[in-house]
């Protein structure tokens, strides 16, 4: 009987103010209500202009994400190799994800979204430099090397006064 109300009297004491423990807050990692927004838009955007026309190639007319993606044109094939092909087909797929994640108040959202962001970034840029290097011959970096000289030479004597 003893140990019963012991036990009920130490559930019912509160330690002192002074005494408690103080949980970090968690606000600025909550997911607000205009990031919330922005983030399934761009999300719903990006998963959106994956089927819309990206490129615009002479013979082929213009192109898809989809249609980069499922081309059997030769040509096309050879220009885009398959690790591309993976790479275009995760675009719609993070976009999804970012939106889900938004639409559900998830904090992880906010991962997400940079993660998402920084991938096309970064597989936009590397597709663009493969493509602009594979398209490329001897003449035409004869010439950005001459004009980087023409630039470049200038610029340090006259920096130098």
């Amino acid at each position: 009987m003893f140990g019963f109300m012991a036990e009920s009297a130490v559930q019912t004491t509160k330690a002192p103010p002074d005494l408690q423990v103080k949980r970090p807050s968690r606000r600025g990692m909550t997911l607000g209500a205009l990031p919330r927004a922005l983030y399934v838009l761009a999300g719903a955007l990006i998963a959106v202009a994956f089927f819309m026309p990206w490129l615009r190639v002479g013979d082929i007319g213009r192109l898809s994400g989809f249609e980069i993606m499922t081309a059997d044109n030769i040509v096309l094939r050879q220009a885009v190799n398959r690790t591309h092909r993976m790479f275009v087909g995760a675009v719609p797929l993070l976009g999804v994800l970012m939106a889900l994640f938004a639409f559900k108040g998830w904090r992880v959202a906010h991962f997400t979204a940079l993660a998402t962001g920084l991938y096309i970034f970064v597989f936009g840029i590397s597709i663009f430099a493969a493509l602009f290097f594979s398209a490329t011959s001897l003449g035409l970096w004869l010439i950005i090397g001459a004009a980087l000289c023409s630039t470049a030479v200038p610029a340090l004597l006259l920096s130098r006064r």
